[in-house]
């Protein structure tokens, strides 16, 4: 049985750190561990496949996670597929503030291609992918028809999305296998975070939040986000942390705030700027 992995490496980052975030990976352990879980240890690594955005160099952050990049593809079997990080413009509709901030640009897009692709050249029969974003679901779809398996595998409260989990073969607890392929050392968590520091890698993470909870949602209030959405990447928790890092979204304009009459009471409404 030929064994693909398809990281997505900001979701599984984010999610590891979330679950231990001084613990290190031995990525030829992890590679070993999945191959064996889904084949029965019958399998073949034929790829594991790293796909992540990164910051030019010269930039805050990039030196250190570039090494960290060069370290995987030392290890057999890995590959990394890397998108440059681009600057987007924001326009605040409420007081018309541009801000700039970066972000990740066709990561997901080209883990989906290659998904489909290598499936269509039977280059694997069975896939692993490790995030749990609704945005793949189209891929698994897809490699389902061409008549593989595809297992979503991701950290404990990391939050795979119910339609990804239903379309894949089966689902990998990362914890259940955890012993097996930690280091057992740790490590000050590092500050590059896919090239951003913590805080900041958390408000691109938020951004996408807001935006996945305005799919189910035609109006968003302030207070369901803060203290009810639970969220597939990582942000802060429901309560002060979330709603600190949420204001300063807002003063920077990448979030925008509206005051509306609903039921006869105010209710503060999130939206996202005009891009």
């Amino acid at each position: 049985m030929k064994v693909a992995l398809f990281f997505d490496g900001k979701n599984f980052y984010t999610a590891f750190r979330k679950y231990n975030p001084n613990a290190e990976i031995d990525y030829s352990k992890l590679a070993r561990w999945l191959v064996g879980d889904v084949s029965g240890y019958r399998g073949l690594l034929v790829g594991a496949y790293y796909y992540t955005g990164y910051t030019p160099p010269g930039q805050a952050g990039s030196a250190e996670f570039e090494r960290f990049l060069k370290m995987l593809e030392l290890h057999t079997g890995y590959f990394v597929k890397r998108e440059p990080r681009v600057n987007r413009r924001a326009r605040c509709g409420k007081c018309g503030h541009t801000h700039t901030y970066g972000t990740e640009k066709r990561v997901d897009t080209r883990l989906v291609a290659d998904m489909i692709q290598l499936a269509a050249v039977n280059a694997y029969d069975t896939a692993v992918l490790l995030s749990g974003d609704q945005d793949f679901v189209p891929a698994v779809e897809a490699a389902n028809a061409l008549g593989k398996r595809v297992y979503v595998a991701a950290w404990p409260d990391s939050g795979v999305s119910p339609e990804l989990r239903i379309r894949c073969y089966g689902q990998i607890n990362l914890k259940d296998g955890f012993d097996r392929f930690s280091t057992g050392r740790s490590h000050e968590p590092r500050r590059d975070s896919d090239t951003l520091p913590p805080s900041e890698y958390q408000q691109d993470n938020m951004v996408r939040e807001i935006e996945r909870a305005l799919q189910h949602h035609e109006y968003l209030s302030r207070g369901l986000f803060i203290n009810k959405w639970r969220p597939q990447l990582g942000i802060p928790e429901p309560g002060a942390d979330r709603e600190e890092m949420l204001a300063s979204l807002i003063r920077e304009g990448r979030i925008i705030e509206d005051t509306r009459e609903q039921d006869g009471r105010s209710v503060n409404i999130l939206n996202l700027p005009i891009q």
